[in-house]
């Protein structure tokens, strides 16, 4: 009996001590938009289900995106929520990789890899991060029903991203497209945008002046030869602040690597028409 009670005694204690240490597990808040691609608005009132599963190994992709061959734990944090009239909810959750799914009975499901970041992901891109209780990261679910080749999917800003909190803002905070080609076609409404003007700048809740400016020739093709010299050894987030007409400009988050393919890309220009400016690499 007393082998018993001493067995039952340590048991106890273990369980208390994983029961403290589940309650010392830092968990970080991330204001969340539903946006109906279809009518370009946020989705109110509107009942989901979001599960999170840890992923099994590191994605190199540290922001949101596809990931077909993520292997993840079978079961993860789960929440139910009904979207305010904003099509806003939050997720509170520890920071790491997950593969992210969400389900509703409006469009059935989308899923994608996401990464909760910390502090200190943020300190080691060069940002400062948010007074403590404000959100370092926004997400937002993005889903259609209308388009044959758009199911959906789950943008994520990026931790040296300021955090928008609306569904407009989290759109162009999203993870970033991948250029790569030496030679890119600006496109807008399928037409090129001849002798455009384009300005880089760089990722950063501070303001930056722009590093410099390219043009595209009169098919509207850019030599960007030069935009992959700021790429560090891992690839480098900038800002691209494309000319697009009358004076204005399209603003896109993009991701270069370090060294470009001998591909041509096209970057297709589209708006939405309450969400502004967004785009789509073509190879």
């Amino acid at each position: 009996m007393r082998v018993q009670s001493k067995t039952i005694a340590c048991a106890l204690v273990f369980a208390f001590s994983l029961s403290l240490h589940a309650q010392n597990v830092q968990k970080f808040l991330i204001p969340s938009t539903l946006y109906n691609v279809d009518i370009d608005a946020a989705s109110a009132s509107t009942a989901i289900l979001v599960e999170l599963f840890p992923l099994k190994q590191h994605n190199n992709n540290e922001s949101a995106g596809p990931c077909p061959n993520a292997r993840y734990e079978a079961t993860g944090p789960s929440f139910k929520f009904f979207t305010d009239r904003s099509g806003g909810f939050a997720l509170r959750v520890p920071a790491g990789q997950y593969f992210a799914v969400i389900t509703s009975e409006s469009f059935g499901l989308v899923s994608s890899c996401i990464t909760v970041a910390t502090p200190e992901d943020a300190k080691a891109c060069g940002a400062s991060p948010p007074p403590s209780g404000q959100p370092l990261q926004t997400m937002i679910v993005r889903y259609s029903r209308r388009l044959r080749f758009f199911h959906g999917d789950i943008l994520m800003s990026h931790p040296c991203a300021a955090a928008e909190p609306t569904a407009c803002a989290s759109l162009h905070e999203a993870y970033p497209l991948l250029l790569d080609g030496r030679q890119i076609q600006l496109q807008y409404s399928g037409k090129p945008l001849r002798n455009a003007a384009v300005k880089i700048t760089t990722r950063s809740r501070i303001k930056q002046p722009d590093l410099f400016s390219m043009n595209a020739d009169r098919q509207g093709v850019l030599d960007a030869g030069a935009l992959y010299s700021l790429a560090g050894e891992a690839g480098t987030h900038v800002l691209l602040r494309i000319q697009t007409g009358e004076g204005g400009y399209a603003e896109l988050a993009v991701r270069i690597p370090p060294q470009p393919s001998n591909n041509k890309q096209t970057l297709a220009l589209f708006q939405r028409r309450k969400c502004g400016w967004e785009a789509e690499v073509i190879q």
